[in-house]
């Protein structure tokens, strides 16, 4: 599964049916992003603060869900669990992106309209200068279903 826990939310559900439908010593392997580990530069701290904790506690169901993602499976029962950090760091194309999501933070009030026009020139100009950061985590887990009638499960 790749970036569906952010969106579904269920983790330990979908966990629990991926475990059901994978044939015994099958693999599942988990990719997800962490959007409470996003960085942004430059901005107004307080305002960057204020809508990286919104959209991790509040736009996405498991914004979480790349950090959390390993213990699920452990908790599952997998075996041969793995897991690994990928840092993701976006270009200037990230822009698109975050002139729609601003215009969700301005009609949840979360921001003025001048303060959206703002970030958005300002992270425009340092893309443009080689000082902009927008960077987050994603977590790479995998492991694989308990097959009972290998060696290890028949003992």
């Amino acid at each position: 599964m790749e970036r569906v826990i952010q969106h579904v939310g269920d983790l330990n559900g979908l966990v629990a049916e991926a475990v059901r439908i994978t044939r015994p010593g099958g693999p599942i392997v988990l990719v997800d992003s962490d959007w409470g580990s996003r960085m942004v530069h430059p901005g107004d701290r307080v305002l960057v603060d204020r809508i990286t904790g919104v959209f991790a506690s509040q736009i996405l169901p498991e914004a979480w869900a790349g950090r959390r993602r390993h213990d699920s499976l452990l908790r599952h029962g997998l075996t041969e669990v793995r897991s690994s950090n990928v840092p993701i760091e976006a270009d200037e194309g990230v822009l698109r992106t975050l002139t729609d999501m601003d215009q969700r933070y301005v009609g949840a009030e979360l921001m003025t309209r001048d303060q959206a026009d703002e970030r958005l020139g300002e992270l425009a100009r340092a893309f443009e200068t080689g000082g902009a950061v927008f960077a987050c985590s994603m977590f790479v887990a995998s492991g694989r279903v308990p097959d009972p009638s290998s060696a290890e499960g028949a003992g």
